[in-house]
């Protein structure tokens, strides 16, 4: 009996020892990190206004072995893209991590990249993402004499008028387009034409710079209505061609004319009525 006894804890002993070096062998068997979100490897934060940023914070998990005691996070490509926060030190089988990156164009200058890299100084120990974001310019139609569109920002103004409305302006400079959204209700009579004039510092008035006799598609006859289009700002059916003509001839000279006044703050949105044929509401355009 005291002979079996025995051979029965050796063999609990031995299993106990078996089950410890299986668990000691998983653990350090090889890493494996993958980060999220991510689809196919990438993320991409879209469109982003110049001078804004957007921010994503991205879980570095490690579904493996050790990674290693020490952790390495690095952030390379366009300096659009900077790590704001990291919690990623080490990761030990089955754990995970965060990183915050933010992304804040300085330019519209097409698609931007950058890939984020952890490395844990093992083989097979570090995972990439690639990231992605395009900066573009927004300006908004305010001002000089009250927010957004305005009978008050005509020149003269119409204090009898009590129409308003807002138009956002967002220009892809890398894509030479120009998307314009306006919302308009409240005018004394339907309107007849809206377009953008260029260029003249606040308040005075300009010539007409983009298509007449107004945008493609816009609602005509109304006195409210919504409208978003984008344009090809290369393309001369986008200009007035007397606009044109006195900026180089050209789409692309009218293009950068048209631009420069607009970040300048001497290009403006008007819609013109029935009852005010020069303009019922306006705005200057402001970057935003």
């Amino acid at each position: 009996m005291r002979r079996l006894t025995r051979i029965l804890v050796a063999a609990g002993a031995a299993a106990t020892l078996g089950m410890a070096v299986a668990s000691a062998g998983q653990a350090g068997g090889p890493p494996s990190l993958a980060w999220s979100p991510s689809t196919s490897g990438s993320f991409d934060y879209g469109v982003v206004a110049v001078g804004h940023d957007s921010s994503q914070t991205f879980t570095l998990t490690n579904s493996g072995g050790s990674a290693s005691s020490k952790l390495t996070v690095t952030l390379s490509g366009s300096a659009s893209f900077t790590i704001t926060a990291n919690t990623c030190k080490s990761l030990g089988p089955g754990k995970s991590c965060t990183v915050t990156v933010s992304y804040a164009p300085t330019a519209s200058a097409g698609l931007e990249t950058a890939t984020l890299s952890a490395n844990g100084n093992k083989d097979s120990a570090s995972a990439d993402l690639t990231l992605t974001g395009k900066g573009v310019l927004v300006f908004i139609a305010t001002g000089p004499n009250a927010p957004d569109l305005s009978p008050l920002n005509e020149t003269p103004p119409h204090p009898t008028s009590s129409a308003s409305g807002t138009a956002t302006i967002t220009w892809d400079v890398a894509a030479n387009t120009m998307t314009v959204d306006v919302q308009f209700s409240g005018l004394s009579t339907p309107d007849t034409a809206s377009h953008i004039h260029c260029c003249v510092a606040a308040p005075g008035n300009a010539g007409v710079a983009t298509q007449v006799p107004f945008f493609a598609g816009f609602p005509i006859g109304v006195t409210s209505g919504t409208y978003s289009h984008t344009f090809d700002m290369l393309d001369p059916a986008s200009y007035n061609p007397a606009f044109v003509t006195a900026n180089g001839g050209t789409a692309a000279s009218a293009e950068a004319a048209l631009l420069a006044g607009s970040e300048a703050g001497h290009a403006y949105l008007n819609i013109h009525s029935m009852m005010f044929p020069g303009g019922e509401i306006r705005g200057f355009l402001q970057q935003s």
